[in-house]
Protein backbone atom coordinates (compact mmCIF):
# COMPACT_ATOMS: atom_id res chain seq x y z
CA UNK A 1 0.00 0.00 0.00
CA UNK A 2 1.39 3.62 -1.52
CA UNK A 3 0.30 6.48 0.06
CA UNK A 4 0.41 10.17 -1.19
CA UNK A 5 0.18 13.55 0.26
CA UNK A 6 0.08 17.49 -0.03
CA UNK A 7 0.33 19.65 3.02
CA UNK A 8 -0.44 23.06 2.63
CA UNK A 9 1.55 25.67 4.62
CA UNK A 10 -1.05 28.69 4.85
CA UNK A 11 -4.11 27.87 6.78
CA UNK A 12 -7.64 29.19 6.86
CA UNK A 13 -11.36 28.17 7.53
CA UNK A 14 -13.25 27.42 10.27
CA UNK A 15 -11.83 26.94 13.85
CA UNK A 16 -12.68 24.23 15.66
CA UNK A 17 -12.33 23.59 19.32
CA UNK A 18 -9.53 21.79 21.15
CA UNK A 19 -10.25 19.36 24.70
CA UNK A 20 -8.14 22.46 26.32
CA UNK A 21 -10.53 24.64 24.70
CA UNK A 22 -8.11 25.86 22.35
CA UNK A 23 -9.11 27.34 18.57
CA UNK A 24 -7.97 25.13 16.32
CA UNK A 25 -7.48 25.03 12.50
CA UNK A 26 -8.90 22.53 10.17
CA UNK A 27 -6.34 20.32 8.81
CA UNK A 28 -7.51 17.23 6.54
CA UNK A 29 -7.08 14.03 5.13
CA UNK A 30 -8.46 13.06 2.32
CA UNK A 31 -9.40 9.48 1.75
CA UNK A 32 -9.63 8.49 -2.55
CA UNK A 33 -7.74 10.41 -5.06
CA UNK A 34 -11.00 9.85 -7.79
CA UNK A 35 -12.74 13.01 -8.99
CA UNK A 36 -14.08 14.21 -5.68
CA UNK A 37 -11.04 13.49 -4.31
CA UNK A 38 -8.82 15.38 -6.32
CA UNK A 39 -11.57 18.21 -7.05
CA UNK A 40 -11.37 18.57 -2.99
CA UNK A 41 -7.96 18.57 -3.13
CA UNK A 42 -7.77 21.42 -5.57
CA UNK A 43 -10.49 23.30 -3.66
CA UNK A 44 -8.56 23.17 -0.50
CA UNK A 45 -5.36 24.40 -2.15
CA UNK A 46 -7.76 27.46 -3.51
CA UNK A 47 -8.40 28.56 -0.09
CA UNK A 48 -4.98 27.81 1.35
CA UNK A 49 -6.67 25.32 4.07
CA UNK A 50 -3.88 22.66 4.85
CA UNK A 51 -4.76 18.76 3.86
CA UNK A 52 -3.04 15.20 3.00
CA UNK A 53 -4.16 13.25 0.33
CA UNK A 54 -3.95 9.62 0.12
CA UNK A 55 -5.29 6.80 -2.45
CA UNK A 56 -3.88 3.23 -2.35
CA UNK A 57 -4.08 3.25 -6.45
CA UNK A 58 -0.71 3.41 -8.35
CA UNK A 59 -2.29 5.57 -10.99
CA UNK A 60 -4.11 7.89 -8.94
CA UNK A 61 -0.83 8.50 -7.15
CA UNK A 62 1.29 9.62 -10.14
CA UNK A 63 -2.23 12.31 -10.62
CA UNK A 64 -1.25 13.42 -7.23
CA UNK A 65 2.59 13.51 -8.09
CA UNK A 66 2.00 15.47 -11.63
CA UNK A 67 0.29 18.18 -9.20
CA UNK A 68 3.24 18.20 -6.82
CA UNK A 69 1.81 16.31 -4.32
CA UNK A 70 3.82 15.14 -1.61
CA UNK A 71 4.17 11.69 0.04
CA UNK A 72 3.80 10.44 3.43
CA UNK A 73 2.26 7.03 4.87
CA UNK A 74 -0.39 7.17 7.46
CA UNK A 75 -0.05 3.86 8.41
CA UNK A 76 3.33 4.57 9.47
CA UNK A 77 4.17 5.12 13.32
CA UNK A 78 5.16 8.63 12.86
CA UNK A 79 2.11 10.04 10.97
CA UNK A 80 1.02 13.28 12.70
CA UNK A 81 -2.88 12.09 13.44
CA UNK A 82 -2.79 15.14 15.83
CA UNK A 83 -3.26 17.88 13.10
CA UNK A 84 -5.91 15.94 11.86
CA UNK A 85 -9.16 17.57 12.39
CA UNK A 86 -11.44 16.23 9.64
CA UNK A 87 -11.39 13.37 7.09
CA UNK A 88 -12.63 13.31 3.76
CA UNK A 89 -13.62 10.48 2.18
CA UNK A 90 -14.36 9.08 -1.23
CA UNK A 91 -17.71 7.14 -1.82
CA UNK A 92 -16.48 3.64 -2.62
CA UNK A 93 -14.45 3.99 0.63
CA UNK A 94 -16.25 1.51 3.58
CA UNK A 95 -15.64 3.51 6.89
CA UNK A 96 -17.57 0.99 9.10
CA UNK A 97 -19.28 -2.19 7.08
CA UNK A 98 -18.16 -4.84 5.72
CA UNK A 99 -15.00 -3.60 7.22
CA UNK A 100 -12.95 0.31 7.57
CA UNK A 101 -10.58 0.76 5.16
CA UNK A 102 -6.74 0.20 7.15
CA UNK A 103 -6.33 3.84 7.31
CA UNK A 104 -9.95 4.47 9.36
CA UNK A 105 -8.95 2.05 11.23
CA UNK A 106 -5.41 3.35 12.41
CA UNK A 107 -7.53 7.10 12.82
CA UNK A 108 -9.99 5.41 15.73
CA UNK A 109 -7.52 3.70 17.14
CA UNK A 110 -5.87 7.00 17.21
CA UNK A 111 -9.33 8.70 18.44
CA UNK A 112 -9.41 6.29 21.28
CA UNK A 113 -6.36 6.66 22.65
CA UNK A 114 -6.01 10.25 22.49
CA UNK A 115 -9.43 11.03 23.06
CA UNK A 116 -9.92 13.39 20.44
CA UNK A 117 -12.47 13.17 17.73
CA UNK A 118 -11.94 12.54 14.21
CA UNK A 119 -14.45 13.67 11.68
CA UNK A 120 -15.22 11.28 9.04
CA UNK A 121 -17.27 13.55 6.30
CA UNK A 122 -17.92 13.63 2.10
CA UNK A 123 -16.62 16.08 -0.09
CA UNK A 124 -20.66 17.19 0.16
CA UNK A 125 -20.52 17.76 4.00
CA UNK A 126 -17.16 19.87 3.24
CA UNK A 127 -18.92 21.82 0.64
CA UNK A 128 -22.43 22.33 2.63
CA UNK A 129 -20.06 23.83 5.55
CA UNK A 130 -18.21 26.57 3.31
CA UNK A 131 -21.07 28.01 1.53
CA UNK A 132 -24.06 27.35 3.88
CA UNK A 133 -26.11 30.16 1.59
CA UNK A 134 -26.07 27.99 -1.17
CA UNK A 135 -29.53 26.22 -2.13
CA UNK A 136 -30.34 22.88 -3.66
CA UNK A 137 -32.82 20.05 -4.34
CA UNK A 138 -31.16 16.46 -3.02
CA UNK A 139 -32.49 13.32 -4.66
CA UNK A 140 -32.03 10.08 -3.75
CA UNK A 141 -33.20 5.95 -4.39
CA UNK A 142 -32.23 3.15 -5.47
CA UNK A 143 -33.20 3.47 -8.69
CA UNK A 144 -34.33 6.39 -10.97
CA UNK A 145 -31.98 9.30 -9.29
CA UNK A 146 -29.30 10.40 -11.86
CA UNK A 147 -32.16 10.49 -14.38
CA UNK A 148 -34.41 12.20 -11.86
CA UNK A 149 -31.05 14.75 -11.19
CA UNK A 150 -30.78 15.05 -14.98
CA UNK A 151 -34.73 16.26 -15.36
CA UNK A 152 -34.63 18.75 -12.58
CA UNK A 153 -31.95 20.50 -13.61
CA UNK A 154 -33.42 20.15 -17.58
CA UNK A 155 -36.37 21.51 -15.85
CA UNK A 156 -34.96 24.55 -13.88
CA UNK A 157 -33.21 25.55 -17.08
CA UNK A 158 -36.61 25.75 -18.79
CA UNK A 159 -38.06 27.97 -16.12
CA UNK A 160 -34.88 30.41 -16.33
CA UNK A 161 -33.85 29.30 -12.77
CA UNK A 162 -30.07 29.48 -12.59
CA UNK A 163 -28.77 25.69 -12.41
CA UNK A 164 -26.11 23.90 -11.52
CA UNK A 165 -26.42 19.44 -11.25
CA UNK A 166 -23.53 17.05 -9.75
CA UNK A 167 -22.26 15.29 -6.47
CA UNK A 168 -23.17 11.46 -7.16
CA UNK A 169 -23.98 12.07 -10.09
CA UNK A 170 -21.85 13.91 -13.04
CA UNK A 171 -19.44 16.70 -11.17
CA UNK A 172 -18.17 16.16 -8.73
CA UNK A 173 -19.62 19.27 -6.23
CA UNK A 174 -16.41 21.72 -5.55
CA UNK A 175 -16.08 21.50 -9.86
CA UNK A 176 -19.41 23.31 -9.98
CA UNK A 177 -20.25 26.87 -11.54
CA UNK A 178 -21.17 29.52 -9.00
CA UNK A 179 -24.95 30.31 -9.37
CA UNK A 180 -26.32 33.58 -8.18
CA UNK A 181 -28.51 34.23 -4.94
CA UNK A 182 -31.41 32.80 -7.25
CA UNK A 183 -29.99 29.82 -8.65
CA UNK A 184 -30.85 26.34 -7.23
CA UNK A 185 -28.04 23.32 -7.57
CA UNK A 186 -29.89 19.54 -7.78
CA UNK A 187 -27.35 17.46 -6.34
CA UNK A 188 -27.01 13.55 -6.67
CA UNK A 189 -27.01 11.92 -3.35
CA UNK A 190 -25.95 7.95 -2.69
CA UNK A 191 -26.59 6.15 0.24
CA UNK A 192 -22.74 5.82 0.62
CA UNK A 193 -23.01 10.73 1.16
CA UNK A 194 -26.03 10.28 2.84
CA UNK A 195 -24.31 8.47 6.02
CA UNK A 196 -21.48 11.17 5.86
CA UNK A 197 -23.13 14.44 5.45
CA UNK A 198 -25.02 15.49 8.53
CA UNK A 199 -25.04 19.38 7.28
CA UNK A 200 -27.25 18.07 4.10
CA UNK A 201 -30.66 20.46 4.46
CA UNK A 202 -31.89 20.62 1.22
CA UNK A 203 -34.59 23.14 -0.21
CA UNK A 204 -36.50 20.01 -1.59
CA UNK A 205 -35.94 16.54 -0.67
CA UNK A 206 -36.38 13.79 -3.43
CA UNK A 207 -36.62 10.40 -2.21
CA UNK A 208 -37.42 7.65 -4.83
CA UNK A 209 -37.62 4.47 -4.16
CA UNK A 210 -35.69 1.61 -1.92
CA UNK A 211 -35.03 -1.90 -2.82
CA UNK A 212 -31.81 -4.32 -1.70
CA UNK A 213 -28.53 -2.31 -3.01
CA UNK A 214 -25.10 -1.75 -1.12
CA UNK A 215 -26.53 -4.22 1.47
CA UNK A 216 -23.12 -4.86 2.45
CA UNK A 217 -22.12 -1.20 3.05
CA UNK A 218 -24.42 -0.50 5.11
CA UNK A 219 -24.67 -3.78 7.53
CA UNK A 220 -27.66 -5.06 6.07
CA UNK A 221 -31.19 -3.63 4.88
CA UNK A 222 -32.29 -1.64 7.61
CA UNK A 223 -28.71 0.08 7.81
CA UNK A 224 -29.25 0.88 3.90
CA UNK A 225 -32.61 2.36 4.65
CA UNK A 226 -31.80 4.18 7.98
CA UNK A 227 -29.01 6.26 5.30
CA UNK A 228 -32.01 6.95 2.42
CA UNK A 229 -34.18 8.17 5.38
CA UNK A 230 -31.35 11.29 6.11
CA UNK A 231 -32.50 12.52 2.84
CA UNK A 232 -35.43 14.37 5.15
CA UNK A 233 -33.40 15.15 8.17
CA UNK A 234 -32.33 18.72 9.04
CA UNK A 235 -30.87 20.22 11.22
CA UNK A 236 -32.58 23.56 10.33
CA UNK A 237 -35.79 25.03 11.73
CA UNK A 238 -37.11 24.70 8.23
CA UNK A 239 -36.89 21.06 7.42
CA UNK A 240 -36.96 20.23 3.33
CA UNK A 241 -40.18 19.55 1.51
CA UNK A 242 -40.38 15.62 1.11
CA UNK A 243 -41.39 14.32 -2.37
CA UNK A 244 -41.56 10.65 -1.55
CA UNK A 245 -42.31 7.90 -4.07
CA UNK A 246 -44.57 5.65 -2.13
CA UNK A 247 -44.52 2.76 -4.27
CA UNK A 248 -41.84 0.69 -2.27
CA UNK A 249 -42.92 -0.64 1.50
CA UNK A 250 -39.50 1.06 2.49
CA UNK A 251 -40.20 4.37 1.37
CA UNK A 252 -44.06 3.89 2.46
CA UNK A 253 -43.15 3.63 6.31
CA UNK A 254 -40.62 6.40 5.87
CA UNK A 255 -43.69 8.33 4.42
CA UNK A 256 -45.75 7.17 7.61
CA UNK A 257 -43.54 8.31 10.03
CA UNK A 258 -42.96 11.86 8.52
CA UNK A 259 -46.74 12.46 8.57
CA UNK A 260 -46.38 11.44 12.31
CA UNK A 261 -43.99 13.77 13.02
CA UNK A 262 -45.73 16.92 11.59
CA UNK A 263 -42.79 18.93 11.03
CA UNK A 264 -42.33 19.32 6.84
CA UNK A 265 -44.44 19.65 3.47
CA UNK A 266 -44.80 16.37 1.58
CA UNK A 267 -45.88 15.05 -1.37
CA UNK A 268 -46.45 12.05 -2.32
CA UNK A 269 -46.28 10.38 -5.84
CA UNK A 270 -47.27 6.11 -7.32
CA UNK A 271 -47.89 4.61 -10.17
CA UNK A 272 -50.78 3.46 -8.40
CA UNK A 273 -53.90 4.98 -9.37
CA UNK A 274 -55.44 7.10 -6.31
CA UNK A 275 -52.63 5.91 -4.01
CA UNK A 276 -50.24 9.46 -4.04
CA UNK A 277 -50.85 13.48 -4.04
CA UNK A 278 -49.82 13.01 -7.87
CA UNK A 279 -50.02 9.58 -9.46
CA UNK A 280 -50.55 7.97 -12.79
CA UNK A 281 -53.96 6.72 -13.99
CA UNK A 282 -52.92 4.68 -17.01
CA UNK A 283 -51.09 7.03 -19.58
CA UNK A 284 -52.15 9.95 -17.63
CA UNK A 285 -50.40 11.89 -14.76
CA UNK A 286 -52.98 13.25 -11.95
CA UNK A 287 -53.05 15.10 -9.22
CA UNK A 288 -55.15 15.38 -5.91
CA UNK A 289 -56.58 18.62 -4.41
CA UNK A 290 -58.45 20.23 -2.50
CA UNK A 291 -61.88 20.03 -5.17
CA UNK A 292 -60.82 16.47 -6.33
CA UNK A 293 -58.43 15.09 -8.78
CA UNK A 294 -57.13 16.92 -11.36
CA UNK A 295 -55.38 15.44 -14.57
CA UNK A 296 -52.17 16.95 -15.38
CA UNK A 297 -50.84 15.70 -19.12
CA UNK A 298 -50.14 12.85 -20.78
CA UNK A 299 -47.12 10.58 -20.34
CA UNK A 300 -47.29 9.29 -23.75
CA UNK A 301 -46.37 12.57 -25.08
CA UNK A 302 -43.01 11.95 -23.75
CA UNK A 303 -40.66 10.72 -26.12
CA UNK A 304 -37.76 10.08 -24.12
CA UNK A 305 -39.10 9.19 -21.04
CA UNK A 306 -40.81 5.61 -21.52
CA UNK A 307 -41.95 3.38 -19.05
CA UNK A 308 -43.22 3.36 -15.54
CA UNK A 309 -40.19 3.66 -13.74
CA UNK A 310 -39.69 7.23 -16.14
CA UNK A 311 -43.28 7.82 -15.42
CA UNK A 312 -42.42 7.70 -11.39
CA UNK A 313 -39.10 9.92 -12.10
CA UNK A 314 -41.32 12.49 -14.17
CA UNK A 315 -44.06 12.88 -11.25
CA UNK A 316 -41.61 13.33 -8.64
CA UNK A 317 -39.93 15.78 -10.96
CA UNK A 318 -43.10 17.65 -11.58
CA UNK A 319 -43.91 17.45 -7.64
CA UNK A 320 -40.54 19.17 -7.00
CA UNK A 321 -40.50 21.28 -8.96
CA UNK A 322 -44.23 22.99 -8.47
CA UNK A 323 -43.37 22.70 -4.33
CA UNK A 324 -41.15 25.51 -4.94
CA UNK A 325 -43.50 27.53 -7.33
CA UNK A 326 -42.52 26.48 -11.09
CA UNK A 327 -45.63 26.85 -13.36
CA UNK A 328 -46.79 23.79 -14.13
CA UNK A 329 -47.10 24.93 -18.06
CA UNK A 330 -43.88 25.66 -17.64
CA UNK A 331 -42.53 22.06 -16.30
CA UNK A 332 -44.96 20.36 -18.98
CA UNK A 333 -43.23 21.90 -22.03
CA UNK A 334 -39.71 21.36 -20.17
CA UNK A 335 -40.48 17.48 -19.82
CA UNK A 336 -41.18 17.02 -23.83
CA UNK A 337 -37.84 18.66 -24.43
CA UNK A 338 -35.81 16.54 -22.29
CA UNK A 339 -33.53 14.58 -24.42
CA UNK A 340 -32.61 11.47 -21.81
CA UNK A 341 -29.60 10.21 -19.72
CA UNK A 342 -26.58 9.29 -21.24
CA UNK A 343 -25.98 5.49 -20.49
CA UNK A 344 -29.88 5.04 -19.45
CA UNK A 345 -31.56 3.06 -21.99
CA UNK A 346 -29.64 5.21 -24.69
CA UNK A 347 -30.53 3.99 -28.50
CA UNK A 348 -26.70 4.45 -30.00
CA UNK A 349 -27.42 2.47 -33.14
CA UNK A 350 -30.18 1.93 -35.47
CA UNK A 351 -29.07 -0.29 -38.38
CA UNK A 352 -29.11 -4.10 -40.17
CA UNK A 353 -32.96 -3.99 -39.23
CA UNK A 354 -31.47 -3.86 -35.33
CA UNK A 355 -31.50 -1.72 -32.56
CA UNK A 356 -28.67 -1.27 -30.23
CA UNK A 357 -28.82 0.26 -26.69
CA UNK A 358 -26.81 1.30 -24.06
CA UNK A 359 -28.19 0.80 -20.71
CA UNK A 360 -24.84 0.45 -18.92
CA UNK A 361 -25.94 2.37 -15.67
CA UNK A 362 -28.33 -0.64 -14.91
CA UNK A 363 -26.02 -1.62 -12.10
CA UNK A 364 -28.66 -3.83 -10.32
CA UNK A 365 -31.37 -6.31 -10.99
CA UNK A 366 -34.20 -3.78 -10.00
CA UNK A 367 -32.70 -1.17 -12.73
CA UNK A 368 -32.38 -3.59 -15.72
CA UNK A 369 -35.93 -4.92 -15.05
CA UNK A 370 -37.03 -1.32 -15.93
CA UNK A 371 -35.13 -1.71 -19.50
CA UNK A 372 -36.26 -5.15 -19.73
CA UNK A 373 -40.00 -4.24 -19.43
CA UNK A 374 -40.04 -1.82 -22.36
CA UNK A 375 -38.83 -3.68 -25.29
CA UNK A 376 -38.97 -7.06 -27.27
CA UNK A 377 -37.22 -9.51 -28.66
CA UNK A 378 -34.19 -8.72 -26.59
CA UNK A 379 -30.81 -9.96 -27.38
CA UNK A 380 -29.22 -9.02 -23.49
CA UNK A 381 -25.61 -8.60 -23.10
CA UNK A 382 -25.42 -9.39 -18.92
CA UNK A 383 -22.99 -9.49 -16.41
CA UNK A 384 -20.02 -7.71 -14.73
CA UNK A 385 -19.54 -7.63 -10.79
CA UNK A 386 -22.58 -8.98 -9.22
CA UNK A 387 -24.29 -6.99 -6.17
CA UNK A 388 -27.01 -9.10 -4.96
CA UNK A 389 -27.80 -13.07 -5.94
CA UNK A 390 -31.50 -12.12 -7.73
CA UNK A 391 -30.86 -12.58 -10.76
CA UNK A 392 -33.95 -14.67 -11.23
CA UNK A 393 -36.57 -11.60 -9.85
CA UNK A 394 -36.27 -10.54 -13.73
CA UNK A 395 -38.26 -14.12 -14.54
CA UNK A 396 -41.33 -12.44 -15.37
CA UNK A 397 -39.19 -11.25 -18.71
CA UNK A 398 -37.50 -14.22 -20.00
CA UNK A 399 -40.32 -14.70 -22.88
CA UNK A 400 -39.47 -11.39 -24.62
CA UNK A 401 -36.07 -12.21 -23.93
CA UNK A 402 -34.37 -14.20 -27.17
CA UNK A 403 -30.55 -15.05 -26.39
CA UNK A 404 -28.07 -13.60 -23.43
CA UNK A 405 -24.85 -13.09 -24.03
CA UNK A 406 -22.61 -13.26 -20.54
CA UNK A 407 -19.54 -11.06 -19.53
CA UNK A 408 -17.57 -10.76 -16.56
CA UNK A 409 -16.88 -11.89 -13.11
CA UNK A 410 -20.47 -12.73 -12.81
CA UNK A 411 -20.78 -15.44 -15.82
CA UNK A 412 -20.73 -18.25 -14.54
CA UNK A 413 -22.93 -17.95 -11.48
CA UNK A 414 -25.43 -16.09 -13.96
CA UNK A 415 -24.98 -19.32 -16.44
CA UNK A 416 -26.40 -21.50 -13.81
CA UNK A 417 -29.30 -19.05 -12.81
CA UNK A 418 -30.10 -19.18 -16.67
CA UNK A 419 -29.52 -22.98 -17.05
CA UNK A 420 -33.07 -24.38 -18.58
CA UNK A 421 -34.47 -20.61 -18.70
CA UNK A 422 -33.03 -19.17 -21.70
CA UNK A 423 -30.39 -19.46 -24.43
CA UNK A 424 -27.44 -18.14 -23.13
CA UNK A 425 -23.43 -17.83 -24.72
CA UNK A 426 -20.61 -17.32 -22.03
CA UNK A 427 -18.27 -14.19 -23.85
CA UNK A 428 -16.34 -13.06 -21.01
CA UNK A 429 -15.88 -9.34 -22.65
CA UNK A 430 -18.16 -7.02 -23.64
CA UNK A 431 -16.40 -6.36 -27.06
CA UNK A 432 -16.98 -10.17 -28.03
CA UNK A 433 -20.52 -10.09 -26.48
CA UNK A 434 -21.31 -7.45 -28.83
CA UNK A 435 -20.20 -9.28 -31.76
CA UNK A 436 -21.77 -12.36 -31.37
CA UNK A 437 -25.23 -10.45 -30.80
CA UNK A 438 -25.51 -8.66 -33.82
CA UNK A 439 -24.31 -12.05 -35.60
CA UNK A 440 -27.53 -13.99 -33.30
CA UNK A 441 -29.63 -10.81 -34.31
CA UNK A 442 -29.13 -10.68 -38.13
CA UNK A 443 -29.18 -14.80 -38.30
CA UNK A 444 -32.82 -14.69 -35.83
CA UNK A 445 -33.79 -11.77 -38.35
CA UNK A 446 -33.58 -13.78 -41.91
CA UNK A 447 -35.30 -16.20 -40.06
CA UNK A 448 -38.07 -14.13 -38.21
CA UNK A 449 -38.75 -11.33 -40.54
CA UNK A 450 -41.60 -9.93 -38.00
CA UNK A 451 -38.59 -9.61 -35.18
CA UNK A 452 -37.95 -6.24 -34.23
CA UNK A 453 -34.30 -7.55 -32.60
CA UNK A 454 -33.53 -5.22 -29.67
CA UNK A 455 -29.34 -5.53 -28.68
CA UNK A 456 -29.17 -4.30 -24.89
CA UNK A 457 -26.46 -3.57 -22.78
CA UNK A 458 -28.31 -3.85 -19.24
CA UNK A 459 -25.68 -5.41 -17.42
CA UNK A 460 -27.30 -5.91 -13.93
CA UNK A 461 -24.01 -5.86 -12.25
CA UNK A 462 -21.41 -3.05 -11.60
CA UNK A 463 -18.25 -2.32 -13.79
CA UNK A 464 -15.08 -2.52 -11.77
CA UNK A 465 -14.50 -6.45 -12.27
CA UNK A 466 -13.16 -4.73 -16.33
CA UNK A 467 -14.10 -1.25 -16.36
CA UNK A 468 -13.12 1.90 -14.13
CA UNK A 469 -17.03 3.17 -14.01
CA UNK A 470 -20.22 2.01 -15.88
CA UNK A 471 -19.75 5.68 -17.68
CA UNK A 472 -16.83 3.89 -19.27
CA UNK A 473 -18.36 0.20 -20.20
CA UNK A 474 -21.15 2.67 -21.78
CA UNK A 475 -18.60 4.48 -23.88
CA UNK A 476 -16.93 0.97 -25.15
CA UNK A 477 -19.88 -0.41 -26.23
CA UNK A 478 -20.87 2.64 -27.91
CA UNK A 479 -17.90 2.61 -29.75
CA UNK A 480 -18.36 -1.16 -30.55
CA UNK A 481 -21.48 -0.25 -32.08
CA UNK A 482 -20.31 2.01 -34.52
CA UNK A 483 -17.36 -0.13 -35.25
CA UNK A 484 -20.22 -2.56 -36.38
CA UNK A 485 -22.22 -0.50 -38.00
CA UNK A 486 -18.88 1.10 -40.59
CA UNK A 487 -17.94 -2.86 -41.45
CA UNK A 488 -22.15 -3.29 -41.93
CA UNK A 489 -22.18 -0.05 -44.76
Amino acid sequence: MILCFLEISCISGDMLLEGDGMEKSPFYLILGLGRTGMSTARFLVSRNIPFYVWDDNLAQRENAQAEKFSLKNPLDSNFPWEKITGIIVSPGIPHDHPAPHPVLQAAKMWEQEHQTPLEIMSDLELYIRMYPMHRYIAVTGTNGKSTTTALLGHLLTCANIPTAIGANFGIPVFDLPELNAEGIYVFEVSSYQLETTPSLSPLVGVLLNITPDHLERHGGWEGYKAAKEKIFVSHHKMPPIAIIGIDTEATEQINEKLKKQKRQKILTVSMKEEEGDIYKKGQELWIKEAKGSRFIFNLKDLLTLKGVHNAQNVAVAFAALKSIGVEEETIIAGLKTFPGLVHRQEVVGNFSGITFINDSKGTNVDATGKALEIYNDIYWILGGLPKEDNLLDLQMYFPKIRRVFLIGASQTAFSEKLQGHVWYEKCNTLETATLEAFKWAQKDLKENPSWAPHILLSPACASWDQFKSFEERGEKFKEYVQRLKTDAQ
